[in-house]
């Protein structure tokens, strides 16, 4: 994780948050259980979920673009690609 040093501190922005205490209390059980920090843990999840929604907004763009274009094959380059493969059974 780039956020982090050797140890088990965070080097970054300290913030404070209001969670709801079922969610607090998981997540304390998970981070006793992983053996790490809170704060490490929380960063974590935090991090996946930006990635994830990077992941959708890629996914959204390029969705918008081929709602507008079509992404079939020009009939002759598909018979180009097809005859360049071997053809074996699997």
């Amino acid at each position: 994780m780039s956020g982090y040093d050797s140890g088990d501190t965070l080097n970054g922005m300290k913030v404070a948050v209001s969670i709801p205490d079922p969610i607090f209390e998981a997540i304390e059980r998970l981070a006793k259980q992983r053996r790490m920090a809170r704060s490490q843990l929380f960063a974590e999840a935090l991090e996946a979920y930006l990635e994830a929604r990077d992941t959708q907004a890629i996914t959204a763009s390029l969705n918008e673009v081929y709602a507008k274009e079509s992404s079939a094959l020009d009939e002759g380059l598909q018979k180009a690609q097809s005859d360049s493969i071997d053809h074996e059974a699997w």
